[in-house]
């Protein structure tokens, strides 16, 4: 057996995100966590899984990766353990991957997360003062809201890994300003066009970036409680 086959009977590939879960647009990637011990090209993926899709999103880590993001309670691991779906498996790892999410630890770096989108928020405005470009920063501003709003809802107990959804759940849970749910798609697109190398809109203009900015600090406060009480109940158990 030649060293790529080798590679491909070790991999695994699941499916996550839109596809996964049913509710994938004409914006959808198909995104693909790809397990291998030596890396595969978007055509061996593709063959060996049997996959057609125009817009192929690979996350490509070793087994060794794997575990390690596992033994922290990797976020992205939670994701694909509550939506994840097993598209193909080589025989000598069947199996595997459903073992350690199984037996993975609830998430232990919300601390250092929330800390992170203190500071994107931080250098967000920061480019905003210094006439950065407000494309660009709303496309920062959206993915900081959608990471922030994902870990709200998983400390809060109801995990949300969706595009939008976790947004418009943290509204509803924390009584937020509707408006944040009901504007958030449009800030969103500037982060698809962006990831899609897309032509950009016209940009926002700074008023409503510095409200988002408003929206987003509140979003972080209660964050920072929240990972506070999340710490303490992490040390009482241990």
């Amino acid at each position: 057996m030649d060293s790529r086959s080798i590679a491909i009977s070790s991999a695994a590939l699941w499916m996550y995100g839109s596809h996964a879960r049913g509710d994938a647009d004409a914006e959808s990637d198909l995104d693909l966590l790809v397990i291998s011990e030596d890396g595969l090209d978007e055509g061996e993926v593709v063959s060996f899984a049997g996959l057609d899709s125009p817009r192929l999103s690979m996350s490509q880590y070793s087994w060794a990766e794997i575990r390690g993001m596992a033994s922290y309670g990797s976020l992205f691991l939670q994701h694909i353990r509550l939506e994840g779906k097993c598209v193909k498996e080589g025989e000598s790892v069947r199996g595997q991957l459903t073992g350690i999410l199984e037996s993975m630890p609830p998430y232990t770096r919300v601390v250092a997360d929330v800390a992170g989108f203190r500071l994107a928020l931080l250098d967000a405005k920061d480019s905003l003062e210094g006439n950065g470009s407000a494309a660009f920063e709303a496309s920062v501003l959206a993915t900081l809201l959608r990471h922030a709003s994902i870990l709200g809802c998983y400390i809060s107990g109801f995990p949300s890994f969706g595009r939008i959804e976790p947004v418009r759940r943290i509204v509803r849970a924390w009584n937020l300003a509707p408006e944040i749910a009901d504007r958030f798609p449009d800030l969103y697109s500037f982060r698809i066009r962006e990831d899609q190398h897309r032509e950009l809109l016209d940009s926002p203009s700074r008023a409503a970036l510095d409200l988002w900015c408003e929206h987003i600090e509140r979003v972080i406060c209660r964050l920072e409680e929240d990972a506070r009480d999340c710490k303490r109940r992490m040390s009482t158990a241990n």
